[in-house]
């Protein structure tokens, strides 16, 4: 679905879009412009990227005709909004490190990855779950998320590539806690207890990272007791190592523990159960 708001402002008229920029809503787009084109001829526009969660092929190419015809500012404001209005402002032949990669089925290997979040649920449960992600190819070096990031706005998946993990250790070092791979999900515990980020992400290498919006994974959730099931299984895996490796640098986080799980509704094992 695509919500556009048009409304004028102090500095001239403002174009919002939210939701996707996909399919029927892709030629809803191009019908508003060319109707609504000719009366910008003396206005400054802006278009509001901040809602936008994906846009394919034909989204892509009516937002550089918009971008062409009238040169607007771009208001972003996350990673996947930075990287779509590069996109937009870019001419089709260079794209530059980063570019949206259209999901055309390409990733569906992941679903045979042993031990991993995507194995662990249905074909259909996966379908429906790459309907909620943007794909973005990511350069090394780019962070995805830091650490006591207050506001953890989506999970991240990673579809190619490695994610290095790692937190901050008196003295000011930095301590890899570990390497995300194809497969991975990144971000889970902090967008379900509504926690700050516990660790910095940042890529090691070229890699595809798929975002999906904490609303949008709280409702697959619900519709899906699989993926739900899988969730539960992968925070408390994550948790367990969290835990263990603060305690190698001395801090205790048996509490954020227990909140986190209690957040999700579940009950905390045992001491015992998380080893020493």
């Amino acid at each position: 679905m695509l919500m556009i708001t048009y409304q004028k402002a102090d500095h001239g008229v403002v174009l919002k879009l939210e939701g996707r920029v996909a399919g029927a809503w892709s030629e809803e787009l191009a019908s508003f412009w060319a109707q609504t084109a000719p009366r910008l001829v003396r206005e400054k526009l802006s278009i509001d990227l901040r809602d936008l969660t994906y846009a394919d092929v034909r989204g892509m190419d009516v937002l550089r005709t918009i971008y062409a015809q009238s040169h607007p500012e771009l208001i972003a404001n996350s990673l996947w909004t930075r990287h779509l209005a590069e996109e937009i402002r870019a001419d089709g032949k260079d794209l530059g490190q980063k570019e949206v990669v259209e999901f055309d089925g390409k990733f569906r290997s992941l679903l045979d990855l042993p031990g991993k979040f995507f194995s662990k649920l249905s074909p259909e449960t996966f379908n429906t779950l790459m309907w909620l992600v943007c794909p973005i190819r990511c350069a090394a070096g780019e962070v995805l998320f830091r650490e006591d990031d207050l506001q953890m706005e989506s999970v991240h998946l990673v579809l190619d590539g490695k994610v290095k993990l790692s937190i901050g250790a008196p003295g000011g070092r930095e301590v890899t806690c570990t390497v995300a791979k194809k497969g991975d999900i990144l971000g889970l515990a902090s967008v379900l207890s509504g926690a700050p980020s516990e660790m910095t992400a940042e890529t090691i290498e070229r890699s595809i990272i798929a975002r999906i919006w904490k609303q949008d994974f709280w409702h697959f959730l619900m519709n899906h007791p699989d993926a739900y099931e899988a969730v539960i299984k992968e925070v408390r895996e994550d948790l367990h190592s969290a835990m263990q490796l603060r305690r190698t640098i001395g801090s205790d986080e048996s509490e954020y523990i227990e909140y986190a799980l209690r957040k999700m509704g579940e009950t905390p094992p045992e001491a015992s159960a998380w080893g020493d």
